[in-house]
């Protein structure tokens, strides 16, 4: 479905709904292929670089690592984690798969995992010896070369680790800059060398579900429970426009830079014009609320779409 995906309709949605990852005709609403393998909501998705795999995490406690040419499990589902694997994301430059889970009362969970892919190798992220944090990590995102990741977890942290790898966060396509969304409403610019934060977007007057980087890394979309998309300038720090429209879920920018996708809790899909913030089309037929957009790919030189839903 991705780039190197032959044989894929480059309209293709790709999306996890309940128990399933589904692949869809975006433009007739068609389902193409069902795969099925977990026994609990997909809760996270995201493509290898390659655009050949998909790895899904669930509720279920498990992670599947799909080969999206075939539509078969690579391998069987990993069941490292003790409670529900909520965030999913490949390193760019290796065979790992970073992963992070919910944390429950007495847990001992909300851990960040790496799984080598070739040796089957599963290891836990450390802090200070600790490996769980007492918080949900909701969002993982690999800087450019893979040496560090970005976790976003509850309670208004976020975690960077620098990484020994061999060849609600986001990085920008540099690796110079991070941002990350807040219960609080809040936006924050990051600079990844120092750790510190660079700037505060203000503005939302909800919790902010999704960020994301413009290609060129010039701008930062934020989606929010407000009913609000927000689009700001990182040089100079400043908003740059405003879109209203549902209760945003989350939201991506294509590869581009000139459209939007944003998922909502009315379960729509609903594709943006950035320059003028007009929807050119919307998707309809989900069960519930659109939960995470994994990102825009290619194919044949064509966006496709990648999310998950909860259902």
């Amino acid at each position: 479905m991705c780039s190197g995906c032959a044989g894929l309709n480059p309209y293709t949605v790709l999306a996890g709904v309940g128990k399933n990852v589904i692949l869809w005709d975006r433009e007739t609403g068609k389902e193409l292929r069902r795969l099925q393998g977990h026994d609990d909501v997909v809760t996270s998705i995201a493509v290898s670089p390659d655009g050949r795999k998909v790895v899904s995490g669930s509720k279920d406690k498990t992670l599947i690592l799909w080969d999206l040419i075939k539509g078969t499990q690579q391998s069987p589902p990993r069941d490292n984690a003790n409670t529900s694997i909520i965030s999913v994301a490949f390193n760019p430059k290796a065979p790992i798969i970073a992963f992070g889970t919910e944390y429950i009362y007495g847990s001992k969970e909300g851990i960040v995992r790496l799984w080598n892919t070739n040796t089957g190798e599963v290891h836990e992220l450390e802090d200070n010896g600790q490996a769980y944090s007492n918080y949900s990590v909701n969002s993982l995102t690999f800087n450019p070369d893979g040496t560090q990741l970005f976790s976003g977890l509850g309670g208004f942290q976020v975690v960077l680790w620098n990484l020994e790898v061999n060849a609600n966060g986001s990085i920008a396509s540099d690796g110079r800059l991070g941002v990350s969304g807040s219960q609080n409403s809040n936006v924050y610019l990051w600079d990844m060398a120092s750790g510190k934060v660079l700037h505060t977007f203000v503005g939302h007057d909800g919790p902010v579900n999704a960020v994301a980087f413009s290609p060129d890394s010039k701008q930062v979309l934020s989606a929010s429970a407000d009913h609000s998309l927000r689009l700001w300038d990182t040089l100079p720090a400043v908003e740059h426009n405003v879109f209203t429209g549902e209760s945003f879920g989350t939201a991506a920018i294509s590869p581009d830079g000139k459209t939007v996708l944003s998922g909502d809790t009315d379960g729509k899909l609903r594709l943006w014009q950035l320059a003028d913030g007009k929807v050119i089309q919307t998707i309809e037929g989900h069960p519930s609320w659109v939960w995470a957009i994994a990102r825009y790919c290619q194919l044949s030189r064509q966006p496709c779409l990648v999310v998950s839903l909860v259902a």
